[in-house]
C-alpha cells in the first residue's frame, strides 16, 4: 500500500474471474476531436515549429514541462467515486517517469500533488461505481485509489 496526503494506493491481486477486469472508460465525447497531435506538443507548435495551429484543434487546459524526471504523461479520470471524499470532482493524471500523480479541479485551478510514488503509471481505469484504478509496469501491479486511513500508523503513548 502507498500513501500520500490525499490517496492511498491499494494493491490489488487480478484473478481470471475478477470484477476487477471490467475496468472501461466512460465516454465523455463523441469523439474525433483534433488534439494537435504531430503538430503539436500541448500548446507549443512542434512540426511545424512555428504557425501550426488552426482552428479544428482543440487544445489543453493544463500542460508540464519534462523538467524534475518527468517524461510522459499518463491521462486519467475525474473521481466520482465514493470511499474518498477529498477527490470528488479532481481529475488525476500521473507521469510514468516521476511516479507522481496530480489532482486538478478545473481548467483555472493549479494542479496538486495527489501521490508521489515510484511507479511507471501507465494507465487509469475507472468502474460502474466512479472508483479509480492504475495500473502501473515497473513491479506489474494494479491499484485502488481511496482516502489514506486517518487512524493508520498512528499510536498513542499511555501512562500506566
Amino acid at each position: 500500500m502507498l500513501k500520500a496526503g490525499y490517496a492511498t494506493l491499494t494493491a490489488i491481486q487480478c484473478q481470471e474471474n475478477s470484477a476487477n477486469k471490467k475496468l472501461r472508460p466512460r465516454a465523455t465525447s463523441i469523439g474525433g476531436e483534433n488534439y494537435g497531435w504531430r503538430k503539436m506538443e500541448a500548446t507549443h507548435c512542434f512540426n511545424p515549429p512555428t504557425n501550426c495551429r488552426d482552428l479544428t484543434m482543440t487544445l489543453p487546459i493544463i500542460e508540464y514541462d519534462h523538467g524534475g524526471g518527468r517524461c510522459s504523461i499518463t491521462g486519467g479520470y475525474r473521481y466520482r467515486g465514493a470511499r474518498s471524499v477529498k477527490l470528488v470532482g479532481t481529475y488525476l493524471y500521473a507521469d510514468w517517469c516521476s511516479g507522481t500523480i496530480w489532482g486538478l479541479n478545473g481548467p483555472i485551478a493549479s494542479p496538486r500533488v495527489i501521490a508521489q510514488t515510484s511507479l511507471g503509471i501507465t494507465t487509469f481505469g475507472e468502474d460502474v461505481n466512479g472508483e479509480l484504478f492504475l495500473a502501473e509496469n515497473k513491479h506489474g501491479g494494479l491499484f485502488a485509489i481511496s482516502e489514506p486511513d486517518p487512524g493508520a500508523g498512528r499510536r498513542r503513548a499511555v501512562r500506566h
